[in-house]
Order: C-alpha cells, then structure tokens, then sequence
C-alpha cells in the first residue's frame, strides 16, 4: 500500500512542480477543474429535475396534487361565499 501512496505523491509533485515552472500548465489545472465542477453540478441538476426520474416524478405529482387541493377548497369557498 506505501507503494500506491508514492506513485501518488510522485504524480502530484510532478504536476506541482510543472505549475510552478509553466503558467499556463496551472491555468489549465484551474481551467480542468472548472469544467469537472460544472459537469458535476450539471449531472446534479439533471438528476434532481429530470422527469423522466420515478422519484421527480413522484414529486411533481405530489405538488400537483397539493396544488389541486388548495384550488378546489379556494373554489368550494368562493362559492359558498357567492
């Protein structure tokens, strides 16, 4: 296991040191982590919204039918009013 720690420490020394000595080797670093970001939130949003999903299926429903609910008791309301 020390081994994979040193091939490790080896790979992240070797990038450190071409940041340091090259710019625009540390812009792309910045630049490759953006983009995993992005992917990443991007992944996020699709799954929690996608309607294609059981589960926000689920949900829409649900406040579909929450909705429903409170606009027939507004309506039976304003009817009894009028």
């Amino acid at each position: 296991m020390d081994e994979y720690y040193y091939v490790l420490f080896s790979i992240f020394a070797i990038i450190i040191a071409l940041m340091v000595i090259d710019q625009s080797i540390a812009r792309m670093c910045n630049l490759l982590s953006q983009m995993v970001e992005v992917y990443y939130r991007r992944t996020k949003w699709w799954i929690t919204n996608d309607p294609r999903n059981p589960i926000v299926k689920w949900l829409i429903w649900r406040r579909s039918m929450k909705l429903a609910k409170e606009l027939t008791q507004k309506i039976e309301q304003h009817n009894k009013s009028n």
